[in-house]
């Protein structure tokens, strides 16, 4: 089952358009504007008004890279990710997960 599973992801993930992920991430900036500004200031104060951002800034944005991952976990791109439960109970960093 677990493999059927990744490899329904993985035909998702290679389907979908970067389109749909940008207009996510548009929606998330309006509907949190705080979010978007603090975004913006880092984007500023980093890459600056002279330049665009480039792969070279990726590791000094954090707060932006912190989004674009919420924004792929919150809007669950690909479908085919539905089962997301145990299968039998298990015991995990001291956690029991019930089935």
């Amino acid at each position: 089952m677990n493999l059927k599973i990744l490899l329904g992801d993985l035909f998702g993930a290679g389907s979908e358009t970067t389109s749909s992920t940008i207009r996510w991430f548009v929606l998330y900036m309006v509907l949190y504007p705080q979010v978007q500004k603090r975004v913006q200031e880092e984007v500023d104060n980093v890459v600056g008004a002279d330049r665009q951002p480039g792969l070279e800034d990726r590791e000094s944005l954090m707060y932006l890279e912190a989004v674009i991952h919420e924004v792929h976990r919150k809007a669950s791109l690909v479908m085919f990710s539905l089962p997301h439960q145990t299968s039998k109970e298990i015991k995990l960093g001291g956690y029991t997960i019930p089935k």
